[in-house]
């Protein structure tokens, strides 16, 4: 074999181990991108069930606002309307004060309402129908308005009505409930 042959057969070798590395290094490399590619895809796929699952709950925890927020409606509603009816019953309050002059400062106030045809009596705690001689203070009726006095005997009964009895006033404080307007 002449010299020449030798040394393109040792080239040759050379090249060969040469080419054998590289292939060898490109395969390992990828190897590591497969490794790497497969990670990713398990890192997206539990990603993906991550975002899955957070939409699931953005879902669910707008529903519950929703529900909150119905809720919310409903008890500003009842608000609405236990303010109208206070506001009512404060009105209401007004009117007989305004109406009867009479000085709240007291423990006691008497309003009258006819019903069924003859009058109900009130104190602060108790409603009287008819008539009401055993009440401290007692309301009669006297040209066309209502009355109410600290009362200590009946002096006059009602030709009108039997069950409506005038009552003799024996001092005024700030229990009377003065007057009313005319029915």
């Amino acid at each position: 074999m002449s010299q020449q042959n030798i040394q393109q057969q040792q080239q040759l070798a050379s090249v060969n181990s040469s080419l054998k590395l590289q292939l060898e290094t490109q395969k390992q490399q990828l190897i590591n991108a497969n490794q790497t590619i497969t990670s990713m895809n398990n890192v997206l796929s539990t990603t993906i069930t991550q975002v899955s699952n957070l939409q699931t709950q953005i879902d669910v925890t707008k529903s519950d606002v929703k529900t909150v927020q119905n809720q919310i409606t409903g008890i500003n509603g009842l608000i609405n309307n236990i303010n109208n009816v206070n506001a009512a019953q404060t009105a209401d309050i007004n009117t007989l004060k305004a109406q009867s002059g009479q000085n709240m400062n007291g423990a006691f106030w008497c309003q009258m309402q006819r019903t069924y045809g003859y009058f109900n009596y009130y104190d602060l705690n108790q409603k009287i129908t008819g008539y009401c001689p055993n009440l401290k203070y007692c309301c009669y009726r006297t040209n066309n308005y209502v009355t109410c006095n600290q009362a200590t005997k009946v002096i006059s009964q009602s030709s009108q009505n039997p069950y409506y009895y005038r009552y003799e006033a024996a001092t005024f404080s700030n229990n009377q409930c003065g007057t009313f307007v005319p029915f």
